[in-house]
Formats: C-alpha cells, sequence, structure tokens
C-alpha cells in the first residue's frame, strides 16, 4: 500500500522519529515542550497513522510493524497502556 505523503508536513526526522517510536537518533527531546509535541502530532496524526506497516520510515531512523501503532497515538489518544514513556527521556 503507498504511503500518503502530506505535503506541508512541518516534521524533523527527530521529531517523526520520537512520534513514531518514543525516542530519537542525536536529540534527548527535539521538540520545545510537550504542548509542541501534542500540537505536533495532532497536526501530522493522519500521516504518522499512515505509516502503520510501512517497515522502514524514509528519512528517519524509524519503523512501524502492522498494526503497531506510533508512540504519538499511545501518548495522547491511546487507553493507558502505551508501548513507552516518552518523559523518560524530558529528565535526563
Amino acid at each position: 500500500m503507498p504511503i500518503r505523503r502530506k505535503q506541508d508536513i512541518e516534521l524533523t526526522a527527530q521529531q517523526l522519529e520520537h512520534l513514531v517510536q518514543g525516542w530519537c537518533v542525536g536529540a534527548l527531546y527535539p521538540f520545545k515542550d510537550d504542548d509542541d509535541r501534542r500540537r505536533l502530532w495532532f497536526t501530522n496524526r493522519d500521516y504518522l497513522m499512515g505509516l502503520i506497516g510501512v517497515g522502514r520510515i524514509p528519512g528517519a531512523f524509524a519503523s512501524l510493524k502492522k498494526n503497531e501503532k506510533p508512540q504519538g497515538w499511545h501518548d495522547y489518544e491511546g487507553n493507558g497502556k502505551n508501548k513507552g514513556d516518552y518523559t523518560r527521556q524530558m529528565k535526563r
């Protein structure tokens, strides 16, 4: 299934990685604060959810298996059973 890319996506590679897997290469926390992270999740939600099952995501060190939701979904929309806790990186 082809990836539908959002033309006006405003994520850096590190932000994309963090929203997909809860951590990123080369930056501890690539957002101004959690409000910025939340805003970018909802702004780019359709694009990020469209990456489910793609495997390796072009331009980022991240991947999502079939039926694996991005970390941003777990953090902002999930039922509390998230696959990781991004706040651990903020406290370092």
